[in-house]
């Protein structure tokens, strides 16, 4: 049985002549297994939960990438999470959306006329 718990809370507010123009706040807790994250940012409300395989992924990819700051990191693994998200719901019979005609015939336009060609030496 794990016994292991840690719940950890946090608040800024910042008020200039009495209006409140900062109001962050954070609660995280986890059991040894889960962590649930909180964050709200003014009006906007977040919530994470990760597992320990989460966790130790997030940290495994922060540490291969020292030159980036944590805050980018944090945001290109998020988009990455949520692009697999989208390819999974679309895969799952959610409707995809249509591309124009235009940008089909885009497309077409830019493969028209290329032809691969190779350069054979004579000697």
């Amino acid at each position: 049985m794990n016994t292991e718990y840690t719940l950890q809370t946090g608040k800024l507010i910042k008020t200039v002549n009495g209006k409140v123009v900062l109001n962050k706040q954070y609660a995280f807790d986890y059991d040894g297994n889960k962590a649930n994250i909180l964050l709200k940012n003014n009006g906007d409300l977040h919530e994470y939960k990760l597992t320990n395989k989460n966790i130790n992924d997030m940290f495994t990819k922060i540490m291969q990438n020292k030159d980036i700051s944590l805050k980018d990191k944090l945001k290109i693994m998020l988009d990455k999470e949520k692009k697999q998200k989208n390819k999974k719901n679309n895969k799952s019979g959610k409707k995809k959306t249509k591309k124009s005609k235009k940008q089909n015939s885009n497309k077409t336009k830019k493969n028209k006329g290329k032809t691969k060609e190779k350069k054979v030496k004579n000697n």
